[in-house]
């Protein structure tokens, strides 16, 4: 079993049981990336360990660490078996995504539509945006704080340098934070899909246009 299916497996089953298959990559592809396993290799002090006749500069020696990390749980996998490869993936190299912001990590497509759809098939009211602070508007360095709310629940809350980007960031912080058991049951839009819309047509603002939306003070 190579690192990157140990990797996504020891995802799958351990980590992040509730996430869907798409997101999972996500956080696969970040954890085995070059950057990422040469900043393990050096953690764990392994181009110290290293020999060879030969000079190492880049980008010869940044392969020659990142294969180096392959190694040794190849050599985990082969000696010990797959459970022995399997721990050292869960105990040091998912240990990189302690203190991460997952929202940074995992791609989240068609937010708006997800949202609507998990509170929609969990019987909750839809999500409502309301613009709960601001400041500068008039200037060049606006600033807009964003909740997203499901009745009187706030659900999340983002800011922004705008109000779409501001809301971006709410729904995003919703469905990480307070959904991401529930991500896994929402439906994805397809091309036969049910009542999709797309992102620019739904509006959480209660029918209102951005510009024409006015402060309000949050619950």
């Amino acid at each position: 079993m190579p690192p990157f299916s140990t990797t996504r497996a020891s995802l799958s089953f351990r980590s992040y049981p509730n996430l869907d298959g798409t997101h999972l990559i996500d956080l696969s592809n970040f954890l085995t990336n070059v950057d990422a396993l040469v900043e393990l290799a050096e953690h764990l002090g392994i181009p110290e360990l290293m020999r060879t006749i030969h000079k190492l500069y880049n980008p010869t020696k940044t392969i020659l660490i990142e294969r180096g990390v392959c190694a040794i749980i190849g050599c985990l996998y082969i000696d010990q078996g797959p459970e022995a490869a399997k721990k050292f993936v869960e105990d040091v190299v998912l240990a990189q995504l302690k203190g991460k912001d997952l929202t940074e990590l995992i791609k989240l497509q068609h937010p708006k539509y997800m949202l609507q759809t998990i509170l929609k098939e969990s019987g909750k009211p839809p999500p409502v945006s309301r613009l709960v602070r601001e400041s500068g508007r008039a200037t060049h360095l606006p600033s807009y704080v964003v909740a997203v709310f499901s009745g009187d629940r706030c659900l999340g809350e983002g800011a922004g340098t705008s109000l779409k980007r501001a809301e971006q960031a709410a729904i995003s912080a919703a469905l990480m934070k307070h959904f991401l058991k529930e991500v896994k049951a929402a439906s994805t839009p397809g091309g036969s899909q049910e009542g999709f819309r797309p992102e620019r047509k739904i509006n959480f603002y209660n029918g209102q246009p951005e510009s024409d939306v006015k402060t309000e003070t949050a619950v």
